[in-house]
């Protein structure tokens, strides 16, 4: 593929000789590419779900990015790949481009819905140490200012440059949608300048510094008292409940569950809901097994299943050109009353409420 004239495909060796570093899960979030990074390169999400298989041996439903991990030492596979099918340059500004905060789930949405940027900072800071355990975070805070490094531990230096790259350069977009001005944050290097200047210009509008002690991104001490004016308390505590969750998820399993939600998947719940009998038959154990395995996983057939629907909306609900009673219908609820009575017990806010809210976003 021809990945432009300022990629430098420097990276050697091949996906299956990546040594790693930690053991771990990482959220199937952090491995999500936007559709419309993948048409850059003439690519379905199918194809793109096709290859991270081939990598990292996990199966990506249309259910489970809520509910399912990617092995923290295939982490830095799945990047290897993006390099190789992006190219090194192509990967960072396509996917900066085209990534928007849903795209990592909870936490960008948490980010991005935060009462101002302090809490924004401290979302980030918390949650990816958890997340990504192959990371190294942490906040210095200082009289007039914060830095927050921010590095991974690669042992490709290529996947090091891009991931260094993009996760600072992200985490530099979701502080500007909390509430930061650009002008409010300097972005750190530790390893020389990769790129061309005009590549810096077109994303940031300024130059990086390069040849740092450590990379990560500093901010004025002023601007994490900016008050956010996309803030939605009700999202952001969502949001928060929803990152405890996947970190909960990241240490402790759960491996049954996903299983479920996969099994899930494979049913049209507008139709009438697939019964525990129906799921056990499908996972080749009696229903009665597996409400009991469910039940050391601390859940039950049909929390799950109430889950799965919520999950489901919510996929739904961010695309404008469904009505409610259709995302209704398609998420297996009787009606927009019951819907809209689950939706609320579970999220914190009606189905409209939250589109508007998201949008807003």
């Amino acid at each position: 593929m021809d990945d432009g004239p300022c990629n430098k495909q420097r990276y050697v060796g091949n996906i299956s000789t990546v040594e790693h570093h930690s053991h771990g899960r990482v959220p199937l979030y952090f491995v999500q590419i936007p559709l419309k990074t993948l048409a850059r390169k003439g690519l379905t999400a199918k194809e793109w779900e096709l290859a991270v298989v081939t990598v990292s041996g996990v199966r990506i439903t249309e259910g489970d990015y809520r509910s399912s991990y990617i092995p923290a030492e295939d982490y830095e596979k799945f990047f290897l790949l993006c390099l190789r099918v992006f190219g090194e340059e192509n990967s960072i500004r396509w996917i900066l481009q085209d990534i928007e905060p849903y795209h990592i789930g909870p936490l960008g949405m948490g980010m991005v819905t935060a009462p101002d940027v302090s809490a924004a900072v401290d979302l980030w800071v918390n949650s990816v140490p958890a997340l990504v355990p192959i990371v190294h975070v942490e906040r210095r805070n200082a009289p007039d200012s914060i830095f927050c490094r921010y590095e991974l531990d690669a042992s490709i230096p290529e996947i090091q440059v891009m991931y260094t790259h993009l996760k600072l350069l992200l985490l530099r977009k979701l502080l500007i949608l909390s509430g930061a001005a650009p002008s409010d944050m300097t972005i750190s290097f530790s390893f020389s300048r990769e790129f061309d200047e005009c590549f810096y210009r077109e994303i940031m509008g300024i130059l990086p510094l390069f040849d740092q002690p450590q990379s990560g991104i500093t901010l004025s001490g002023a601007s994490l008292n900016t008050l956010n004016s996309g803030s939605s308390p009700l999202l952001y505590r969502q949001s928060l409940y929803e990152c405890e969750q996947l970190i909960h998820g990241a240490k402790n399993g759960h491996r049954l569950t996903r299983n479920v939600f996969d099994v899930l998947s494979k049913f049209d719940i507008s139709g009438k809901d697939p019964s525990l009998e129906m799921v056990a038959a499908f996972m080749n154990m009696s229903p009665r097994t597996l409400s009991r395995k469910l039940s050391k996983e601390s859940t039950t057939f049909r929390e799950v299943l109430s889950s799965f629907r919520i999950d489901k909306a919510k996929e739904l609900l961010v695309k404008p050109e469904l009505s409610v009673k259709v995302v209704s219908n398609r998420s297996g609820f009787s009606g927009e009353s019951a819907f809209s009575r689950a939706f609320r017990r579970s999220v914190g806010l009606s189905p409209s409420e939250y589109r508007s809210a998201f949008i807003k976003c």
